[in-house]
């Protein structure tokens, strides 16, 4: 009742997203899932932005910003243990385990790759061609608001999808 929201406009393409890890400097790309496959150039465009924003994200974030946080198991959801002793054990042994498994966190950016040939409503976008507008950024496991996301991404000359207000 009466709650505000922030409203943008939905762009009808395919979810991308470029995974920034601070630790080495190093991008992944993706779509919405790990099983996701390239649409019409998708990860070809995702890998040149992800190229020319490099520089900028090892500035904003460098190596001592890395964040880790301890692997779950997929089926039950709970913290990985080292069961033996290994040279990447991170705490001493207790009740029969030396460590937690850690990963790092990265800093995700999650866009909207869009245009011709993405869709049946693409090409009234971009006739002939296509583009990657950000709606979303996480930063090591933190949803940005709004005015960081605009920030980081003016800053990485990244387009971000039409704000159309707050409403309710």
């Amino acid at each position: 009742f009466n709650c505000l929201w922030e409203a943008t406009s939905k762009i009808d393409g395919t979810n991308s997203k470029i995974a920034f890890f601070p630790s080495d400097g190093h991008i992944e790309l993706g779509g919405k899932t790990e099983k996701a496959q390239s649409q019409h150039g998708q990860f070809e465009m995702l890998q040149e932005i992800g190229e020319r924003i490099k520089p900028q994200l090892c500035a904003m974030f460098p190596k001592e910003s890395a964040r880790f946080a301890p692997v779950k198991n997929k089926e039950t959801n709970k913290v990985q243990y080292y069961l033996e002793a290994t040279s990447d054990a991170v705490i001493e042994p207790k009740n029969g385990f030396v460590g937690v498994e850690l990963e790092e966190v990265p800093v995700y950016i999650y866009g909207e790759y869009f245009g011709a040939g993405i869709q049946k409503c693409g090409s009234r976008y971009i006739q002939n061609g296509n583009a990657f507008r950000v709606f979303d950024i996480k930063q090591q496991g933190w949803w940005t608001p709004k005015d960081v996301r605009d920030s980081l991404c003016k800053s990485l000359g990244l387009d971000t999808v039409p704000f159309l207000g707050i409403m309710t």
